[in-house]
């Protein structure tokens, strides 16, 4: 089983658990959506709040899955001489975290929903600046595919670039 499988399936599960969890305590009606000051401008049903972290979790694992079979960069082996486990260890564990930022995010919102957080501005924050570094971390190790870079059909393929740097520079 690999990592993004055992990642995708623990917090599938443990997110399905405290949306079970939380069911029974949650308010019919619950704020949903804020706006760039941390101001609630979206009240929405509780179904709606429970369901999203679980169909969300659901979604992005059945596409981190899928991707591996789409892209052929995904799939071609860079350097033959490594095992698949170093080769997609980077990627597979980017993926995790990400999927683990997306469970953590979905239960602080349902303690707000369920009133046990007052302000989760400041540990959405915390935990974002986490996720950040932690992506981070794998982000350089990361080989570049069909889906991120610059999508021309004579640079999908090819391993670099010639001239992207100067088109891209003076925009950013």
């Amino acid at each position: 089983m690999t990592r993004l499988r055992i990642a995708g399936l623990s917090t599938l599960l443990a997110d399905g658990a405290a949306t079970i969890l939380a069911w029974s305590r949650m308010p019919a009606r619950v704020p949903v959506h804020w706006n760039i000051r941390g101001e609630v401008d979206r009240i929405g049903s509780r179904l709606e709040l429970l369901l999203l972290g679980p169909i969300l979790l659901l979604f992005l694992w059945g596409l981190f899955e899928l991707l591996g079979v789409i892209d052929p960069r995904i799939g071609a082996p860079r350097d033959p001489e490594k095992t698949e486990a170093e080769r997609s260890g980077a990627l597979q564990t980017a993926f995790a975290v990400l999927l683990c930022l997306i469970f953590a995010l979905h239960v602080i919102l349902l303690l707000h929903g369920m009133g046990i957080l007052d302000e989760p501005r400041r540990i959405i924050a915390l935990w974002l600046a986490a996720f950040l570094l932690l992506f981070g971390n794998f982000m350089g190790r990361l080989r570049p595919s069909w889906f991120v870079g610059i999508r021309t059909p004579c640079g999908r393929s090819a391993r670099t670039m010639s001239g992207g740097a100067p088109i891209a520079w003076p925009p950013g």
